[in-house]
């Protein structure tokens, strides 16, 4: 999911060809395959769909019109968060469970972070909310 959400936002913020995208990458050719990396459209809704096709398989996730990288981020991390209560629901000794925490614990510290940096710049709720 984080190398969809930096992979988009290396391809349309900092104008990265795909190639050059890749190294920037934490997992790609390493424990994800490059290759729908690689084949990834141009357009970032087509780079998002094809993306969340090919590597989060199981997920059904279309983009919002219109596009944009906040909703798809928003979107996947919505889609992410299903996932893990599904995980806490009937195997209380899973893995999933105890990964499912940490990852939302993560999330919950880095909502704290933002916010915390937000009003120490001295930025408005609403603008700190949408970076959380």
């Amino acid at each position: 999911m984080q190398d969809i959400l930096a992979f988009l936002r290396l391809r349309s913020l900092r104008g990265l060809g795909t190639r050059e995208a890749l190294p920037y990458l934490a997992a790609a050719g390493e424990v994800l395959p490059d290759r729908p990396f690689l084949e990834a459209p141009e357009e970032p809704d087509g780079a998002f769909v094809r993306l969340t096709s090919a590597l989060l398989p199981g997920w059904s996730l279309s983009p919002l019109e219109p596009f944009s990288i906040e909703g798809a981020e928003r979107l996947l991390w919505r889609a992410f968060y299903s996932e893990c209560r599904r995980a806490f629901r009937g195997h209380p000794f899973h893995i999933g469970a105890p990964l499912a925490q940490f990852f939302l614990l993560e999330r919950e510290v880095r909502a704290l972070i933002a916010a915390a940096e937000g009003m120490a710049l001295g930025l408005t709720e609403g603008r700190v909310a949408f970076y959380m």
